[in-house]
């Protein structure tokens, strides 16, 4: 599981050392745990004291994607997104 913790404490205007000023620790011991492996509960508290879901501080991996497009009279099958880009480009060319 991959953290977003870093990218939510600047959206917030915090970082690591303000973040383990709130929870009373040693930047050491959260950079171990952040790179570690954390419990829910510790992302809950995590969470709860920067305003955020927990799911927020989790990096999602993107949406599978399916499906085609019609460019006038041809079909182009989308399975992914560098398939979109590969359109996207080809029709850029056009």
């Amino acid at each position: 599981m991959s953290l977003r913790i870093k990218e939510v404490l600047k959206s917030k205007g915090l970082n690591m050392t303000k973040l383990a000023e709130m929870m009373d620790i040693n930047p050491v011991s959260l950079s171990a745990t952040v790179n570690g492996n954390p419990t829910v509960a510790w992302l809950q508290k995590v969470a709860d004291l920067i305003g955020v879901e927990v799911v927020d501080l989790i990096e999602r991996k993107e949406p599978p994607i399916s499906g085609c497009v019609m460019v006038g009279d041809e079909m182009y099958p989308i399975r992914c997104k560098e398939d979109v880009l590969s359109l996207a480009e080809h029709l850029k060319e056009s």
